[in-house]
């Protein structure tokens, strides 16, 4: 070979290194490593002359300086990799320890998205390893969330069949006559509704309303009894008054005769017939009434005494 044609061939590697050298300056640690092992090995192709000038000596310094720089962005993107990644298995464990669910899952896919986003280590087994245990977190939640959602199903059925129990218990009660112990059987039926869990959003207050219906047309009843039992015991009180100004009329004339006694007997007769007209009331009149006629038989005695 000719001087020309070896000077020639030097002059075209030098350009051949110069346009990879370009190339290595667009790489960075996003780049792929096929195409980095793939500039070196064309970078080898190439080859050394045998006698290097110092253009070619400073060629090659700057394209291992180029890898090198490649190749250490790529182990410190692999080391923030790693650390995102750990922080993210932190996270997953932290949202594990919690026992709300709903705001759980969303967290999880939170998380699992930004997993996705977090790109790989340098080293595939690390990667796998850091995966796994990322995998066995969330597992471990939405196990434990599926076992929850299990047993609050059951918990809403076996709520459900109870409240639907008592609603039955507090609709037959409505044809019962004893308004009072009715009263006292739907105070004891509120109180266990009080101790069921909830149902379930999809039927809870359909249940409810139920129930309440009842107790409201309940109320409805003990009030109309009610104020029909406060009309009939201010009916009675009113007759008993009568009887009480009567005997103090007899009383305050003080003529012990036959027919006036034999009229105070007959007050005490109606006074039985009349019936209930209210404890506060009824103690009341009742006193008054038995000092007129305590008051009459004594004054009767002390008259057949002379």
């Amino acid at each position: 070979m000719s001087d020309y044609e070896q000077t020639s061939d030097i002059g075209l590697d030098l350009q051949k290194k110069a346009d990879l050298i370009e190339k290595a300056k667009q790489i960075n640690a996003d780049t792929d490593s096929r195409t980095v092992k793939n500039l070196q090995k064309q970078w080898k192709r190439i080859g050394d002359s045998e006698s290097q000038s110092l253009a070619d000596i400073d060629l090659d310094n700057e394209f291992e300086a180029l890898i090198d720089a490649y190749y250490a962005g790529l182990e410190q993107k692999s080391a923030v990799n790693q650390q995102a990644k750990e922080a993210l298995i932190a996270e997953a464990k932290a949202v594990s320890t919690e026992d709300r669910f709903k705001q759980g899952t969303q967290k999880m896919e939170e998380l699992m998205d930004s997993w996705k986003k977090a790109g790989f280590t340098k080293n595939k087994e690390l990667d796998d390893k850091l995966w796994e245990e990322f995998r066995t977190v969330r597992k471990a939640f939405f196990d434990a969330k599926n076992e929850y959602y299990k047993k609050l199903k059951e918990q809403f059925s076996g709520a459900k069949k109870a409240k639907e129990e008592i609603i039955a218990k507090a609709e037959a009660l409505l044809e019962s006559e004893d308004i009072k112990k009715a009263g006292n059987e739907f105070k004891k039926l509120l109180a266990e509704w009080k101790t069921i869990g909830n149902a379930g959003r999809d039927v809870e207050q359909e249940l409810w309303n139920k129930f309440n219906e009842s107790r409201q047309a309940f109320f409805e009843k003990q009030n109309a009894y009610y104020e029909e039992v406060k009309s009939h015991y201010a009916e009675n009180l009113n007759k008993k008054r009568q009887l009480i100004s009567e005997a103090q009329e007899i009383c305050y004339q003080e003529e012990y005769t036959k027919e006036q006694t034999a009229r105070m007997k007959e007050l005490q007769q109606e006074w039985k017939t009349i019936g209930f007209c209210g404890k506060e009331d009824e103690d009341k009149a009742w006193k008054n009434f038995r000092e007129s006629m305590d008051k009459y038989f004594e004054g009767l005695r002390n008259k057949s005494n002379y």
